[in-house]
């Protein structure tokens, strides 16, 4: 099969969450024994999931963090300890929810981690019920506003072009919004699927790396999706 139709394993994730689901993943994350980090906006089928991920991290000793009105490219920049992020939200407010989840760095984990996840169940032999983890809810104001500093400390010494990854369509354009507002002109680059967001064509891109390599100055900075790289 030509890989450019092989499915990402992330893209049922999104689209096809179930409660069960949520809890088997809640499950799987918390067995490892580190902090969860979960977001959702406030559609009621995302509190429904959210809930029920609590619930899978909880019973098998995982420490689930809930941080609330905060914006998942922001969670990096909270300052806590964690393994995984679960970001559970919906593109309206009469769809269901979709489950996204990143690593500790703000980036979404591969499509084989989350493939392999689903086959861990098998083999995983679960704590005991009494040994019971934690959920603690925290502020995410405190992210949010490192986020901003970190992306104005990033760009204020540039009076060049921004080359900003697009590919991940939630967390880019809080990134381009937060640029924008630092009055700094922004190339977005985008997976070729990807029609919802203005880019450079391929051979556009090309000729910007040409660019780039003539004359070391002309690209101020080149950063991801959410900032933080």
């Amino acid at each position: 099969m030509p890989s450019s139709q092989v499915s990402d394993p992330r893209d049922k994730l999104a689209y096809r969450l179930t409660p069960e689901i949520a809890l088997q993943y809640g499950k799987l994350a918390g067995s490892e024994r580190r902090g969860i980090v979960i977001t959702s906006d406030r559609n009621p089928s995302s509190q429904m999931m959210k809930q029920a991920a609590i619930a899978g991290i909880v019973s098998t000793g995982g420490n689930a963090i809930v941080l609330a009105d905060v914006p998942a490219p922001s969670v990096p920049f909270s300052g806590i300890d964690y393994q995984y992020h679960f970001n559970i939200t919906s593109l309206s407010p009469n769809s269901f929810s979709g489950l996204e989840i990143y690593n500790s760095k703000g980036a979404f984990i591969s499509s084989m981690d989350v493939f392999n996840m689903t086959y861990r169940e098998m083999g995983l032999r679960y704590p005991d019920y009494s040994a019971l983890g934690t959920v603690t809810h925290a502020d995410g104001q405190n992210a949010k506003s490192n986020h901003w500093e970190t992306l104005k400390g990033k760009v204020q010494d540039c009076n060049c072009q921004v080359v900003l990854d697009a590919t991940y369509y939630r967390p880019s354009k809080m990134t381009a919004k937060l640029l924008e507002s630092l009055n700094t002109d922004v190339i977005m680059v985008k997976h070729p699927g990807i029609t919802y967001l203005p880019a450079l064509g391929e051979t556009e891109l090309q000729d910007l790396a040409r660019v780039q390599g003539t004359f070391r100055n002309s690209i101020g900075l080149a950063i991801n999706s959410d900032g933080t790289r």
